[in-house]
């Protein structure tokens, strides 16, 4: 079952080396290459959802919408580290475990400032 699960594994890697969509790695050839990219756009994603998150906080008159904001970030960010380490484990420690980790954190970083864009709209 564990070689079934590293075979399967194996058929995205040309999804790594084109991006997966378009904007993420097209020019990357190695893996190598391909963790760099993936780090660099975390790194601006990152500051991305920090400018939103310092954004919300600003424009909140009350200081419990404030705390219960940073706990929930706290615990997020928390979530986050354990599910990427998870998912780069399923690589075992090879090297497409470092993509997979560097991707991870990318796409859950994006898909969190998604979340935080649309708070002003929900809470």
């Amino acid at each position: 079952m564990k070689y079934l699960l590293a075979a399967l594994l194996l058929v995205p890697l040309p999804a790594f080396a084109q991006g997966e969509d378009k904007g993420d790695c097209p020019d990357a050839s190695s893996t190598s290459e391909i963790v760099v990219c993936l780090n660099e756009l975390y790194s601006t994603a990152q500051l991305e959802m920090q400018v939103r998150l310092d954004g919300l906080v600003a424009g909140m008159a009350s200081s419990n919408r404030v705390a219960a904001l940073n706990a929930a970030q706290a615990v997020w960010k928390a979530f986050r580290q354990l599910e990427c380490e998870s998912q780069a484990l399923i690589a075992e420690g090879g090297t497409l475990a470092n993509v997979l980790g560097a991707s991870c954190y990318l796409h859950m970083t994006r898909d969190r400032i998604v979340a935080l864009n649309a708070y002003d709209q929900t809470n």
